[in-house]
């Protein structure tokens, strides 16, 4: 169980991560 919850930890965080730098990425274009 503790397991489970760490790996789903682990992949909201990498696509939290993903989502972060892809509006970093799109941002400088906009201005």
């Amino acid at each position: 169980m503790l397991y489970t919850m760490q790996w789903k930890l682990t992949l909201n965080n990498r696509k939290a991560v993903e989502q972060t730098e892809q509006n970093l990425a799109v941002a400088p274009s906009d201005f």
